[in-house]
């Protein structure tokens, strides 16, 4: 993260991401290694990391669109 809030500045770069997932469980390794397969295809967080897509936001104040 770099530059201000106050002076409207403020900018952040990423270099990367790293996540770790830790399971205790009696289930078969391949039951898990499946569920753990497809909460990653559902996760969209992850997605947007992996696969990135454009983002379009709106603000609305009181009612009234805001312009950034």
């Amino acid at each position: 993260m770099h530059g201000s809030v106050i002076q409207g500045t403020v900018n952040v770069d990423h270099q990367g991401f790293r996540t770790h997932l830790e399971i205790e469980s009696d289930e078969d390794e391949d039951k898990i290694a499946h569920l753990i397969k497809c909460a990653k295809g559902g996760c969209f967080a992850e997605k947007l990391i992996v696969q990135p897509v454009p983002l379009e936001g709106t603000v609305t104040v009181n009612g009234k669109n805001l312009e950034i």
